[in-house]
């Protein structure tokens, strides 16, 4: 541990013995000036802990050396003042340059080491205390650069997230808010926090939302539901709200976090999807009367009830097209109306009738030429491949006596088809 170092200013030698006698078998080291000018520069030399320091000097007294170094709380040395009995105007002038150790005259070899164990003591523990401060300040500075880092990173992260998100203290105003949520309701960047709800939504909404936040702070865990939110510039959509309490450093309630969810395109989709619904089942209707129909006229005479079947159920497969949207279900339906034509057509009959040595499955591809369907289509309709129907085609043309024949197949079945219509 370094000695500590002690600086006398006095002009008069039996004062500077004497205090050297004094201090002789203490610890200290000791350094010497004869007034207050030589004083200043041994201060700044030397860096005493303690200074004693004599009033009444040539050049510069004391009074005038207190005023040059203004002396401070928490500089590095104590000065003491050696006074003499009757110096009371001077001591005055002395606690306002800030002096409150005096040492009196006649000298007491006690009293000064005593002071002086005094002054220095405290000195150190004063520099002790000042290096504690600086490094607990230190720490303070660094770990609250590290907190506002942190925060500033966790709101970088809530800023990025595209949902609004906001928290609001105990009484219901908002301490902190994202990007998104400002965005939405319309405000600047850090302009959220110390606002209400009242100050953004409708008077309704406001109400509703902080009859559910009490309800949330006095029941404590998280809270859903869903609601209009209208703001004051009159949007009005479908929101959930998601909200929950959190806690803060005593573990009492804090206040509430809550995050804003738009339904609106969802609640759109969702009556779309309904009002689809109620469609399909009026078209699940139809197609089960359009079914009992064909089932009914099924059951008659074939021949003479294939008009009626066409007249009944021809206007409800109209209707039914007319309810359905999707291609998909229009072209189920379309199969549907194929497939009834050629069920009340008798050419399929008549030609198997006319012993012209036909297969049924030639008879069938003969079927769909007559009502226009392509090789393609044919194919799709008898879950065959297309070289399979260009088969029987040609095998149509073989025994329909077409085969080195420049005729178009279709328009020879049409014409068949005719003459047998015309002998009915």
């Amino acid at each position: 541990m370094e000695i500590p170092k002690i600086l006398i200013i006095d002009d008069e030698k039996a004062i500077q013995t004497a205090m050297q006698k004094a201090l002789k078998n203490e610890k200290y080291s000791l350094c010497f000036a004869d007034n207050g000018k030589d004083g200043i520069q041994a201060l700044k030399k030397e860096k005493p802990t303690l200074v004693f320091l004599d009033l009444r000097m040539p050049e510069m007294d004391g009074i005038e050396f207190l005023k040059k170094i203004k002396l401070t709380h928490d500089a590095p040395y104590t000065v003491a003042v050696i006074t003499g009995h009757g110096d009371d105007k001077d001591i005055e002038l002395c606690y306002g340059l800030g002096i409150t150790n005096f040492l009196r005259k006649p000298l007491s070899m006690t009293e000064i080491c005593c002071l002086a164990k005094r002054c220095i003591e405290a000195k150190q523990i004063e520099l002790e205390l000042a290096e504690h401060r600086t490094n607990l300040q230190g720490l303070v500075e660094q770990q609250t650069a590290t907190i506002r880092k942190q925060l500033q990173f966790q709101q970088t992260i809530i800023d990025s997230i595209p949902t609004p998100i906001y928290f609001k203290d105990t009484s219901l105003t908002l301490i902190g808010v994202n990007t998104a949520f400002c965005q939405w309701f319309g405000l600047k960047k850090n302009k959220g926090p110390g606002l209400t709800f009242e100050k953004i939504l409708s008077e309704t909404a406001a109400e509703k939302d902080r009859q559910k936040d009490e309800q949330l702070l006095k029941k404590g865990k998280t809270q859903e539901y869903q609601g209009k939110l209208d703001t004051k510039g009159g949007v009005g959509n479908d929101i959930v709200f998601s909200k929950a309490i959190f806690k803060n450093e005593t573990g009492e309630t804090g206040g509430i976090i809550g995050a804003l969810f738009d339904v609106t395109e969802r609640e759109k989709a969702q009556r779309k999807l309904t009002e689809k619904s109620q469609a399909l089942k009026h078209a699940n209707m139809s197609l089960r009367i359009l079914i009992k129909q064909l089932s009914d006229a099924q059951s008659e005479d074939r021949t003479s009830n294939m008009p009626n079947l066409k007249e009944l159920v021809m206007p409800s497969s109209e209707q039914l097209e007319a309810m359905l949207d999707s291609p998909t279900e229009r072209g189920y339906l379309e199969n549907i109306m194929l497939n009834l034509n050629r069920v009340t057509s008798n050419f399929s009959k008549q030609l198997a009738l006319m012993n012209l040595g036909l297969s049924p499955k030639e008879i069938q591809v003969a079927d769909l030429i007559r009502i226009g369907l392509s090789n393609k289509e044919s194919a799709i309709q008898m879950n065959v491949t297309k070289s399979t129907i260009e088969f029987h085609r040609d095998n149509l043309r073989k025994k329909l006596g077409l085969k080195h024949e420049k005729k178009n197949l279709r328009a020879y079945i049409l014409a068949l088809d005719a003459k047998m219509q015309q002998k009915k």
